[in-house]
């Protein structure tokens, strides 16, 4: 499967020096008719991003 645009991410800042983003992959922009919903971590001077949350919509 693949998609063929994304929702605009929503991130900030965590208190250890590292990053929190929310975003969606959207497979259709015409008509959305399947949603992949993901919320990742990267820990402060890590290099690796660690998926907390996702959720499927379609």
């Amino acid at each position: 499967m693949g998609y063929d645009s994304f929702a605009r991410p929503y991130g900030f800042r965590t208190r250890d020096g590292g990053s929190f983003y929310v975003f969606s992959l959207l497979n259709d922009p015409q008509s959305i008719t399947q949603v992949l919903t993901l919320g990742a971590y990267v820990r402060g001077g890590s290099k690796s991003i660690q998926e907390i949350a996702g959720d499927w919509y379609a």
